[in-house]
């Protein structure tokens, strides 16, 4: 019995070593491939990264960006198109019963592609983004989470059983960040105040958003990107860093993670109307390169839930200067 377990651990400590090996693999890969391209943005969200994490809610959150070149045009206004991989899932606050727990938060996971375009004029930087992707065991959620826990030794989550049923989605999501005020300059220290609105219209969100972001440091980018600021313009220094903070709103009508599917029934929760985010963050930077992270205390999005959500966010980015 002892030799079976000691052929056991070490298969499993092999299975963890490869795993961690083609990782390293594929990011150096998409690294390098990136760079000689337009430039690239991985972003990482985890309760993990927020302090008191719990496994639970919103608990894991990848998005892998390849960006093109900025294109400007005779205005100098400039584009940038993005084209990604996207993961997102949810669980309910205790992962290890397997049985259904139609008091909490429902299983939920969503794998999708996005096109993204990054549209900045005198007036406002734009952000539009289509999603195409599917919800439920077709994500495979489960599998992601599973083997990650696997990979770090933690218990295994046992209630992907219950997830809601798989659905193909697609939305279109655009925010609108608009400088109301400013102090100081861009080229060295300074402070700005931005009002953002925008919303989404599909099948997995439908929602109306409004907020304020105020940004204060070093070499503020023109550049707005959902509580992380992304550099695309050539300063007179190459050295970034600045502090942030997002306040916002958002008038929630459908979620599909959430909610419930509009075509089939399945786990759900009844919405609360009205979501807020309260955002802070810092970035640091050189040339093409930033690295950003983000503190999220979100409210609580459904009536029953326990305690309101908290995540952390991680990205690295590089983008060729134009």
């Amino acid at each position: 019995m002892a030799v079976c377990m000691c052929f056991k651990n070490a298969r499993e400590r092999r299975g963890r070593r490869n795993m961690k090996r083609n990782l390293c693999v594929v990011s150096l890969i998409v690294l390098a491939t990136s760079v000689l391209a337009g430039g690239f943005r991985l972003r990482e969200e985890n309760d993990f990264f927020a302090p008191n994490n719990h496994d639970h809610y919103y608990t894991q959150g990848l998005q892998l960006d390849y960006v093109g070149d900025a294109e400007t045009n005779k205005n100098g206004d400039v584009t940038r198109h993005l084209y990604g991989l996207r993961n997102i899932f949810y669980t309910p606050s205790d992962i290890s019963i397997p049985e259904p727990q139609p008091d909490d938060r429902p299983w939920a996971g969503l794998t999708a592609l996005s096109y993204t375009t990054w549209e900045r004029s005198d007036k406002e930087f734009v952000r539009g983004e289509w999603l195409l992707g599917v919800v439920g065991e077709w994500s495979c959620s489960e599998e992601i989470q599973t083997q990650f826990h696997y990979l770090i030794g933690s218990g295994k989550p046992m209630g992907w059983s219950n997830q809601i049923p798989n659905e193909v989605v697609v939305n279109y999501t655009t925010e609108r960040y608009r400088p109301v005020w400013m102090a100081g300059s861009y080229d060295s220290w300074g402070s700005d105040l931005a009002g953002v609105y925008g919303g989404a219209l599909g099948t997995a969100f439908i929602y109306g958003e409004a907020g304020l972001m105020l940004r204060a440091g070093w070499n503020l980018p023109k550049d707005y990107k959902s509580g992380v600021i992304i550099p695309t313009a050539v300063r007179e220094s190459p050295w970034s860093a600045y502090v942030f903070a997002d306040l916002s709103e958002k008038l929630m009508l459908h979620n599909v993670m959430l909610g419930g599917s509009f075509f089939q029934d399945g786990p759900k929760q009844d919405l609360r109307p009205f979501v807020a985010d309260g955002v802070v963050g810092a970035s640091v930077g050189y040339g093409g390169f930033e690295l950003a992270y983000v503190l999220d205390y979100r409210s609580r999005e459904f009536y029953g839930q326990d305690d309101i959500e908290h995540f952390g966010s991680v990205t690295m980015s590089y983008m060729r200067e134009f």
